[in-house]
This record gives C-alpha cells, sequence and structure tokens, in this order.
C-alpha cells in the first residue's frame, strides 16, 4: 500500500512519524511493517509504504511518535488443543511497539473477563496464551493491546466449539462499510457455505459460495457495489441458516 502525502497531517508533530493505517473494524491500527514512515512528522509532503497488504478495506495516514507507534497485530486465532484446554496465539508486526498483552474470555461473546497478561518481550513478534480451563460449548476470545505509549486497542473475537456441534458468525469488520467488510466465522464442521446478502425488503442483493473448514476463518466480502441502506449476511449449510449479521453500506 501506497499513499502520497500532499499536505501536513493535522496534529501531527516534528518528533512523530507518519505511517500508513489501516481500520480493522474497531480501531486505526499502523501498517507500516518493513514499509516506510515519512519523517519529520510534520512534513507536507512524501510517501508512507507499507511492505505488503493482507487486509481490503480502509486505510490512510496516521501519527504516533517515532519508534512507539501502535501496536498492528497480523493475525489472532484460538484453538482447541484438549478436551479441557484451548491455545491462543497471535502475531505481530515488526514495527510494532507493544507493553503489555491482556488475554480476554467470554461465555455469551458481549462480556468479557481478563484470564491472564503477558509483558511484551522487545523484537518478539509471535505470541501464546494457554487456557486450561476451557469449559464445554462456546468461549470467546479477545486481545486487549497496550502500547508503549499507553493507547489500548482490541483484536477481533474468534471462538472455540469444545464439545459442541455448530458454526456460529463471531464478527462483521466494519458493520458501517463502503467497500469491503471481513466476516469472521468459527466452525466445528468442514463443508460448503452459501452466504446471501439480503437488504431490508428481504430480496438477495449477493451470493457468494466459500470453503469452510474447522475451526476460525476470515472470508473477505466485496459490497462496494450496492447502493447505500441496511443489509444483512446470512450463512447457510447443510439447508440450514447457520448465522446473521446486519451492516449498513454507506
Amino acid at each position: 500500500m501506497l499513499l502520497t502525502l500532499t499536505g501536513a497531517v493535522p496534529g501531527a508533530l516534528a518528533t512523530d512519524g507518519v505511517v500508513v493505517s489501516h481500520y480493522n473494524g474497531g480501531d486505526w491500527t499502523d501498517y507500516s511493517a518493513g514499509g516506510v514512515i515519512i519523517q519529520p512528522g510534520n512534513s507536507s509532503s512524501g510517501t508512507a509504504r507499507s511492505a505488503s497488504v493482507s487486509q481490503n478495506g480502509f486505510y490512510t495516514f496516521g501519527f504516533g511518535v517515532a519508534g512507539a507507534l501502535p501496536i498492528h497485530l497480523l493475525t489472532f486465532d484460538a484453538k482447541k488443543i484438549s478436551s479441557s484446554s484451548a491455545q491462543v496465539n497471535w502475531l505481530i508486526s515488526s514495527s510494532s511497539n507493544p507493553e503489555q498483552f491482556e488475554v480476554l474470555k467470554s461465555a455469551d461473546g458481549r462480556n468479557f473477563s481478563s484470564i491472564g497478561t503477558l509483558t511484551a518481550v522487545d523484537r518478539q513478534y509471535n505470541y501464546s496464551f494457554a487456557d486450561h480451563n476451557l469449559s464445554t460449548g462456546t468461549s470467546y476470545y479477545r486481545l486487549k493491546m497496550t502500547d508503549k505509549n499507553g493507547k489500548i486497542s482490541y483484536s477481533q473475537i474468534v471462538a472455540v466449539l469444545n464439545g459442541a456441534k455448530g458454526i456460529m458468525f463471531t464478527s462483521l469488520m466494519p458493520t458501517v462499510v463502503t467497500s469491503t467488510a471481513t466476516l469472521n466465522i468459527s466452525s466445528s464442521d468442514r463443508g460448503t457455505m452459501q452466504l446471501m446478502v439480503t437488504d431490508m425488503y428481504g430480496r438477495i442483493v449477493k451470493q457468494q459460495n466459500v470453503a469452510i473448514g474447522t475451526g476460525n476463518q476470515q472470508v473477505i466480502l466485496n459490497l462496494q457495489n450496492l447502493p447505500n441502506g441496511a443489509y444483512q449476511v446470512s450463512g447457510y449449510m447443510n439447508n440450514s441458516k447457520v448465522g446473521t449479521i446486519r451492516f449498513v453500506r454507506q
């Protein structure tokens, strides 16, 4: 991703660095890993570049104290490793400056509580946490990240199904869409899912078939050709509806 600066970024200081930022559905994150940062931060011209683009969505300029830029979460997942344990894994970019990670857990996907804290290690990008109190049913996990400037951001939600069969939509990011959105799915089954996007009158406006495996996965939805308005995306497998999430196209 390449962005060209044509004027100073409001609020950025000479001691800052200007980077490519990506919206993950809940927050703007640094996306400059392996790329080019514009310095000083109050420059009115220049080019910022990320090394690669692995996610569709919104990109713009962001800034932060040079050498202490926000955490960029590359991957976040959780998987069952035994009948009573699950392992949460995540990967951050090399340009991230984390201070602390807190693993959050929920039984309903809404009310989360902390189950463990990890102190970040300099130049360590892969992290994992073992939950040895995996309950029967569905457990939801989320990551709370604190960078060295004290800024807090959160990951998407992933789920682990333990002794439970089924498929669920854990999140759609963002829910206010201009072009694409990422649908997060957790499944205990394999198969082909039919995704249907319907408008407020129930009319099908888009269909897409995707291969589903066990565990957590992401599906990119291209929604840029839809007229502005309210919609919902529903998933069907084996002739049964498995999930629905609403969103707004603007």
